[in-house]
Order: structure tokens, then C-alpha cells, then sequence
């Protein structure tokens, strides 16, 4: 119900795609037909794109109104429109008249016609992500295909091949801050364990997506985690008192635990506070749970989350 059709009709004219097709003096003229919602707002000279992408727009945009458009006075009007509208853009005046004269020069693209020195080959591209800061390696790309061709086995593999650069375009912020995919309700971040038949941490992992702490405090994760997270910030807990302790990994979680055990097992190793307690209180038996992981090597920034934790958490044995 919602939907509406809309009809306009002339005697004297009919827009067709891009081309307007009118009727003057019994004569058939086309002109450059645009939606009354165009704004004309084409690529600006400032924006990060490759050069030769920005120097081919006036040559293109001009050859289009030179196709299209056949009465003289009125592709002169449209190529003087067409100026206007890139010059908003940036676009150097100089960059602008060389590409309509270029244009000029070449006439009408005729459906006919065919590029020159059009080979009969299979293309070959070299795509790389665009970067302004980037050193173009094409050039070296080049002149490694014809050191290959000096074999003759490779000669033979690269014939009629022709290499050609491609450049994919970087992540928009749109891209870095979006998804495209969009889910109506999210999985809640949980920890499980890693299911290996030798993890001996599996056993005292604590599967769950929060943990209550002994002092009342609750911790929930924002990140699924196993036995085989690295740069993670765990809490090991006590079975007998439920006394916790904060400590840091850059190493799977499970390795740590296994030093946590020794440590607690072996007096000549058993220097923390956290592993003598064990010792004395629970025989050793502890049970684990992480509770943030970081997503770099950055071992300073993990030492600053494991005291902001420690501080956060109050736990009663890191003191």
C-alpha cells in the first residue's frame, strides 16, 4: 500500500538512463540527463586515492558529455557545467583542461572501437592495499617478470601473460568501527575449557562467564577464554577458603597453572604468599578462572591491568 507510481510524459522529450533524448526543429539531439537529486559531488582532489584514478575523472566525465552529447553549443554549455562542479571538488584548473582537450582530441567513444596495441593475453594482477605513504613496488614487480623470463621454463609459464597493478582500497573508519553483519542479540562471553585429553587445568577451570569472589565482588568476562589464552589476567582461588590471588601470563594459561602447582608442591620453588597458602590450606588444590585477556605482547601494558585488577578486586592474597 505504501508503494506509489509516478508517470511523466513529453511530446518533446524522454530521459533514458543517462542521455536525454529531445526532439528540436524535427531533428532528434540527445543531452546529459541527471536525476533533479544529483548533486554533482564527484571524487575530491584531496582524498586518498591513487593519482592516476583522480587524473582520468575530468578526462572520463568529458568524454561522456562528448558521447552524448552531439549539438556543439550545448557540449560546450555542458563541459563549462562540468568544470564548475570539479573545480568545487579541488581539481586544479589545469588538470581539468587537459582532460577535456584530451577528450576533444580523442571524439565520441564509439562501441567499435578497440583500445590500440590490444593484445590477446591473460591478465595477471598485482593487487596491494592503497597507502599514500607506500613506495609504489609495481616497477620491481615488472622488472622480476622479465629476470623469470631469462628461464626458459618460466618463459613459458609467464607467456602471454601481462601483469597489471591493482590496488584494493584500506578500511574506512566506517569499516573499523562497523560490522555488516548485524546480530539481534549476542553471545555472552564465557570461559571454557580446551578439551585436550593432557590439559591438567581443565579439571580446576572455572566454566562460566562471571565469578563471585569471596569479598562479594563479581567479575564478569568480556571475552571468550580457555586453558589456551595467552596475555590473560586470571584469578586462582583457593577450594578450602576461597581466599583468591590476581596474577598475569603472557604463556598459555594452562603452562602458568602448571608453574602455580610446582610451586605450591615443591618447598625449594614455594616463595609467593598465594603458594604457600595453598599448601597449608588446601593441599594444593586451587581452582582457576581468567578474566581479562589482552590482544597484544605488550607486556608493560599487562603488569598496568594485572595492579589496576588487584587494586579493583582487593584480592586477600597479594598482599
Amino acid at each position: 500500500p505504501a508503494i506509489k507510481f509516478t508517470m511523466n510524459t513529453s511530446d518533446t522529450s524522454l530521459p533514458f538512463l543517462d542521455v536525454l533524448v529531445m526532439l528540436k526543429e524535427n531533428k532528434i539531439i540527445t543531452d546529459i540527463y541527471c536525476k533533479p537529486t544529483d548533486t554533482h559531488v564527484y571524487l575530491n582532489f584531496h582524498s586518498s586515492h591513487p593519482k592516476h584514478t583522480k587524473i582520468n575523472i575530468p578526462f572520463n566525465l568529458a568524454s561522456r558529455i562528448i558521447t552524448i552529447v552531439k549539438d556543439e553549443d550545448l557540449r560546450g554549455k555542458r563541459l563549462a557545467e562540468l568544470r564548475t562542479y570539479l573545480r568545487k571538488q579541488n581539481y586544479p584548473d589545469e588538470l581539468i583542461s587537459s582532460g577535456i582537450n584530451r577528450a576533444r582530441m580523442k571524439g565520441p567513444i564509439l562501441n567499435t572501437e578497440r583500445r590500440k596495441n590490444d593484445e590477446v593475453c591473460d591478465l595477471l594482477p598485482f593487487v596491494n592495499t592503497y597507502n599514500t605513504r607506500n613506495t609504489s613496488v609495481f616497477p620491481s614487480i615488472r622488472s622480476c617478470q622479465e629476470f623469470l623470463k631469462q628461464s626458459g621454463r618460466m618463459r613459458k609459464v609467464l607467456q602471454n601473460k601481462k601483469v597489471i597493478n591493482c590496488t584494493r582500497q584500506p578500511k574506512s573508519l566506517k569499516q573499523i568501527l562497523t560490522k555488516s553483519r548485524f546480530d539481534l542479540k549476542e553471545a555472552e562471553a564465557k570461559v571454557t575449557k580446551c578439551g585436550k585429553p593432557r590439559c591438567l587445568t581443565c579439571p580446576d577451570l572455572i566454566e562460566a562467564g562471571s565469578v563471585t569472589f569471596k569479598n562479594g565482588k563479581v567479575f564478569h568476562v568480556k571475552t571468550d577464554m580457555n586453558c589456551k589464552s595467552k596475555n590473560v589476567i586470571y584469578a586462582v582461588i583457593c577450594q578450602q577458603c576461597e581466599e583468591f590471588y590476581i596474577g598475569q601470563t603472557s604463556m598459555e594459561l594452562r603452562l602458568r597453572m602448571t608453574l602455580h602447582r610446582q610451586q605450591t608442591r615443591v618447598a625449594d620453588v614455594r616463595f609467593l604468599k598465594v603458594s604457600k597458602h595453598f599448601h597449608q590450606c588446601s593441599k594444593g588444590k586451587f581452582k582457576v578462572f581468567p578474566i581479562y585477556k589482552l590482544f597484544n605482547n605488550n607486556t608493560f601494558e599487562l603488569e598496568e591491568k594485572e595492579q589496576y585488577f588487584i587494586r579493583m578486586l582487593e584480592p586477600g592474597l597479594n598482599t
